[in-house]
């Protein structure tokens, strides 16, 4: 497989309906297992998930003054929180959030994690067309969980994407804003910021020695049936990724039905995660 081309077969792995409920960091979990298959020769593989209330934070939310204190809020309010390992910063998640996994075995002969990254950008980018839309990359200030790869539609970033490195394969994953209201959830994040960062502490820099954690503004994030598709799901968009891929000549395999992870396991894999990233924060 050339770099930034899709693989000519793949599994999909389809947890989107009836959406996820539990513990948050059970998909990072399953895309961690999956990573160490595809490194040993298994087929790359396309997970969707869904979860239908969370907020999945990055490494540097948790070292804010009062993460702890924010997470805790969140939990009483019954949204589940975790600190994923996958980099970036605090994502609001729910049913109208399409989050997608892209695992595919890591070139021997490259060390630029960018091509990965624009591997999945130019997935969603055909799949953008598709809708008749056409979309930019690059960093939008002002929004939650801000990078280079934020993709964005006339200004109003609608996905964020971050990696997880192995040693023989990598996971680049997306989250997709599709349905509902991009605001409403950057302002989810801003109080969740808000909360964490604490009062006294917000005149402080933007990343200093101990706080690092983006500046929010309202009107930077709209959903894909925000901008541009009216009546977009979150089913029709996932359709319009597969159709993507067969078009392109990818074999789509259905791994839904056959997959066979332990659940024990999973929750052996996301208690590890959660005790090496999180740590004194609550699990929620």
């Amino acid at each position: 497989m050339k770099h930034c081309e899709l693989p000519s077969a793949i599994r999909v792995l389809d947890l989107t309906e009836p959406g996820l409920e539990g513990d948050l960091l059970i998909p990072f979990a399953i895309d961690e297992l999956e990573i160490g298959k595809v490194g040993q020769g298994a087929p790359p593989l396309l997970h969707f998930w869904v979860h239908r209330r969370g907020l999945a934070a990055g490494i540097r939310d948790a070292k804010l003054p009062h993460a702890a204190e924010a997470m805790e809020a969140l939990r009483r309010q019954g949204t589940r929180t975790a600190i994923r390992h996958s980099g970036g910063s605090a994502v609001p998640l729910d049913e109208g959030v399409l989050n997608v996994s892209l695992i595919v075995p890591k070139p021997t002969a490259s060390l630029d994690f960018r091509e990965d990254f624009a591997r999945m950008a130019e997935l969603l980018r055909s799949a953008i067309r598709v809708c008749g839309q056409e979309m930019q990359q690059g960093e939008v200030i002002g929004s939650y969980c801000p990078g280079d790869y934020d993709l964005s539609i006339r200004g109003k970033k609608f996905c964020g994407i971050a990696q997880r490195r192995q040693t023989k394969a990598i996971a680049v994953q997306a989250f997709v804003v599709v349905e509902g209201s991009g605001e409403e959830r950057l302002q989810r994040a801003k109080a969740f910021y808000d909360r964490a960062v604490g009062e006294a502490d917000r005149g402080a820099d933007r990343c200093g020695r101990t706080l690092c954690y983006p500046k929010l503004r309202s009107g930077t994030v709209a959903s894909l049936a925000e901008n541009g598709m009216p009546g977009m799901t979150v089913e029709r968009f996932k359709q319009v990724i597969l159709s993507v891929l067969q078009r392109q000549g990818t074999a789509v395999l259905d791994y839904s039905r056959t997959i066979a992870h332990d659940p024990q396991l999973l929750e052996q894999t996301a208690a590890s995660i959660r005790n090496r990233y999180s740590g004194n924060l609550p699990a929620t």
